[in-house]
């Protein structure tokens, strides 16, 4: 789906085959949460969870926005292969939207479910977007708009819609920790909300000083060498403070 709404890769811009912006993100906070578990920070995992959980949210309005404009296109036979698609999209994300707003999730659900005769395009991406700050979504180019390979253009009525945070949309997400890239970008980046936040410094000290008792306890006893937990690199948590 990336390829679809143009959100392949690390800066969330591409549509040609690659890991997806999103996939990347879940693997990082995946990557954050790491030491929190060796350290028994569930608040701080808990965080990382529900970051996870947002992000893996975002395939699910790109498959449903994806066949709702198949099947409102009139030049498109509606097939069962369409109506199949866009039913079960919409339906994996009924619960998480009808938890926002009941009625605009009814909109959605009136329109994809099997047996539904017209689509109305634009009323399911109005109800889908009007809802993205309950959905933890605050940035129009994560989720991206549904775009055409052979035009290189969105499809008519599908751009990405405007970020209330201002988000510039050409511009996507930092890139991931793992590029080791230290420099600072200065380019606005589109956010979701929840991502791991509220490290700060004290939760960097503590990472250090059990770091140092790990260490040296390993080397104050051989059978214990080779078993001290992995903590995830500085770089990472230091990005995660600078998030806050």
């Amino acid at each position: 789906l990336c390829v679809d709404f143009k959100t392949c890769g690390a800066q969330s811009n591409l549509a040609e085959e690659g890991l997806s912006y999103v996939n990347r993100e879940i693997l990082r906070n995946f990557r954050l949460a790491k030491p929190y578990f060796y350290l028994r920070a569930c608040g701080d995992v808990r965080v990382a969870k529900q970051a996870i959980e947002t992000y893996m949210t975002i395939p699910l309005i790109q498959g449903t926005l994806k066949y709702a404009y198949e099947r409102s296109d009139a030049n498109n036979p509606t097939t069962d292969e369409l109506v199949g698609s866009g039913a079960t999209f919409a339906a994996a994300l009924q619960p998480l939207l009808h938890a926002c707003n009941a009625q605009d999730a009814a909109i959605v659900a009136s329109n994809m479910r099997i047996g539904s005769l017209n689509v109305d395009f634009a009323a399911v991406k109005n109800a889908i977007e009007k809802n993205y700050p309950c959905l933890g979504i605050t940035s129009c180019a994560a989720v991206g708009g549904y775009f055409n390979q052979k035009t290189n253009s969105y499809f008519p009525g599908a751009t990405p819609c405007a970020s209330s945070s201002g988000d510039d949309l050409g511009i996507g997400p930092q890139e991931d920790v793992s590029s080791n890239n230290s420099s600072k970008s200065n380019n606005k980046t589109p956010i979701i909300a929840g991502s791991v936040s509220g490290v700060g410094v004290v939760t960097i000290a503590v990472l250090v000083v059990v770091f140092l008792m790990v260490k040296r306890g390993k080397e104050s006893d051989p059978e214990r060498k080779g078993n001290a937990p992995e903590f995830a690199p500085a770089q990472e948590v230091k990005e995660s403070a600078e998030m806050t």
